[in-house]
């Protein structure tokens, strides 16, 4: 803000540069005038999508082959620059973690992220929008939820005891770090849930990671070693001392400069993803930064009434050249989890098809997007077969730019070449050559692949599916008489798999809270003899009460009718008494008059 243009001729070409956004860095000299020459307005400066593409791409660190370098430094700093990184138990191909590392940078080894995470501690898991890796610098900010946990504990884990979280707690104390694996005295108890444990002591161990008591200080695929969060960081030894708590300002902040930070381009859908009660407080936050000129108001094409803002020297770098890179993308990549944002930017609609079932899979069971340049250009369903020591390609599916044939060609040479450097990736640490990727053809997929080699993941949940089926069934057929006829048009209740088609995390026990599978409309259910046999005398005793009070309102009825006939009929005597004591006088009366005639 503090450059200030000379003279009239570079005032006038400020304001030619200031309203061509694509232009803007074509010219580094006059790139630092832009900052000054932006109003400090409510004022929108129009930006195409593929403009926008590239301020998010260059935002993403996805427009430069190693922009982070390599080691356990590069994986800090990239966990450091995009704010989170997602973790997801699916492992058909390397876990989303590792894979979202890999991408950005180009030698990542498991072994880094290790190393940041137990050694250097440089990272820490905890929940952003799905369970992550966020860096440690960042801590202060998410224990305001730590402490929301302790005061308010977890609706999700409201079975946790006192007793269990003490005897977690007191083990860890007393004996260091340990999983799950090492508690063997738990009594198992009924799931609340699908993906619930019946082991009482990971619950607790949940819980006090929630609380912010205990961290993980290390993680071997999915199995993690818990810690006091106070060891692990040293905060139990003098001086050190674990950071102050931000406050919800500076919580809202935080989440406002990591967007700004990470996506360049940015709504209050993209800065509050799944936090939609957050976006009155950050829309507070942005205003009086767009009236200081330090966030610039941006009608993004096609995003119709959604409001964007950019920082004014991102706009800087709206016209840059296009990347040629390719990438091979997770779909927990930040890039396509929010899938809003990424149909609007890349006008790519990703299918997350994991728990959908075979015959209605589009791309197939975990696709892949392949970023080329700046376009989404197919969607590739692979598969690591360790045993084998191949990656499988299940089906190849053009989308975008990809499915217009002319450009097939180069676009499949430049994606086979990531693919081998992909598949090395796979198997890396093995220590043998890995052989070739199967490829497919254009859209075609490699039948019985599935069927014939299905990982472990997909064997428990065809498992899972089929005991919910039989279970389904059973429930059906013996409440069917008790299920009430449908109404015209109306269609029956659908459980609904969570994540199919959100693909927010693939185990919902990643999610806070969990989602579980819809609960079917209430039925009757069958009571216990004795309940029953006390319902059947209440129900008799109510029957012959109201049996009585009719039969009381029958004789009531009766006794009014014939009280009323009664009187009807001595009001009817009384008329006809009447009439013949009137007859009679009548006849007295004539009987003296002709008397007094004749004499």
């Amino acid at each position: 803000m503090g450059f200030k243009p000379n003279g009239e001729g570079e005032r006038r070409r400020i304001c030619q540069v200031a309203h061509f956004p694509k232009s803007v860095a074509r010219d580094i000299g006059e790139s630092r005038y832009i900052a000054a020459s932006m109003p400090r307005t409510n004022t929108l400066h129009p930006l195409t999508t593929s403009q926008g593409r590239h301020i998010w791409l260059r935002a993403q660190r996805l427009d430069t082959s190693e922009p982070f370098g390599e080691g356990p430094q590069a994986t800090a700093a990239a966990v450091e620059h995009l704010g989170y990184v997602q973790i997801d138990t699916i492992n058909v191909i390397e876990r989303s973690h590792h894979h979202i590392l890999w991408t950005r940078i180009p030698n990542y080894r498991r072994a880094d992220l290790r190393q940041a995470q137990s050694v250097d501690k440089s990272v820490f898991e905890y929940w952003t929008h799905a369970l992550s890796y966020v860096p440690v610098k960042d801590l202060r900010f998410f224990m305001p939820a730590m402490k929301l946990h302790r005061r308010e504990g977890h609706k999700w884990l409201s079975s946790v005891t006192p007793v269990d979280l003490r005897k977690v707690m007191r083990l860890i104390r007393r004996d260091g770090a340990l999983t799950i694996r090492d508690i063997d005295d738990d009594v198992l108890v009924d799931k609340q849930h699908l993906w619930a444990s019946r082991k009482p002591s990971k619950r607790a161990l949940q819980l006090a990671f929630y609380q912010g008591l205990l961290t993980i200080s290390e993680r071997n695929g999915m199995l993690k070693t818990y810690e006091l969060m106070a060891r692990h960081f040293g905060w139990d030894t003098s001086p050190n001392q674990p950071p102050k708590p931000a406050s919800a300002r500076e919580v809202n902040s935080y989440l406002l400069d990591r967007a700004l930070r990470a996506q360049g381009l940015v709504s209050l859908d993209s800065i509050c993803h799944l936090a939609a009660p957050s976006k009155a407080a950050i829309r507070r936050l942005i205003e009086p930064r767009v009236r200081a000129g330090e966030l610039v108001p941006v009608a993004l094409e096609g995003a119709g009434k959604q409001e964007h803002w950019a920082r004014p020297q991102t706009m800087e770098s709206a016209g840059g050249a296009a990347s040629e890179l390719v990438h091979i993308l997770s779909p927990f990549d930040p890039l396509i989890i929010q899938r809003k944002r990424t149909r609007l930017f890349f006008d790519y609609d990703h299918r997350f098809e994991a728990y959908v079932p075979k015959e209605k899979r589009v791309f197939g069971y975990f696709a892949l997007p392949v970023l080329a340049g700046e376009d989404i250009v197919a969607a590739l369903d692979l598969k690591t077969d360790r045993k084998s020591r191949k990656l499988l390609l299940q089906k190849w599916s053009w989308v975008g730019v990809g499915a217009r044939r002319g450009a097939r060609k180069d676009l499949k040479r430049r994606i086979e070449e990531e693919l081998h450097r992909f598949e090395r990736f796979q198997l890396a640490g093995d220590g043998n050559q890995p052989a070739s990727p199967q490829l497919a053809r254009d859209n075609q997929s490699l039948e019985g692949v599935m069927d014939n080699d299905k990982s472990i993941l997909e064997k428990i949940a065809d498992t899972v599916k089929d005991i919910a089926t039989l279970a389904s069934d059973a429930a059906s057929h013996a409440l069917k008489a008790e299920e009430p006829p449908l109404k015209a048009g109306e269609q029956p209740a659908v459980a609904y798999m969570p994540l199919a088609g959100d693909a927010l995390v693939s185990d919902p026990m990643m999610m806070v809270p969990p989602i579980a599978v819809a609960p079917a409309p209430r039925r009757k259910r069958a009571v216990p003899k004795r309940a029953a046999k006390k319902a059947s005398k209440k129900a008799a005793k109510k029957v012959a009460k109201k049996s009585a009070s009719k039969a009381a309102r029958k004789s009531v009825a009766k006794k009014s009718v014939a009280k009323k006939s009664a009187a009807k009929k001595t009001r009817k005597a009384a008329k006809k008494s009447a009439k013949k004591a009137s007859k009679k006088s009548a006849k007295k009366v004539a009987k003296k008059a002709r008397r007094g005639k004749r004499g």
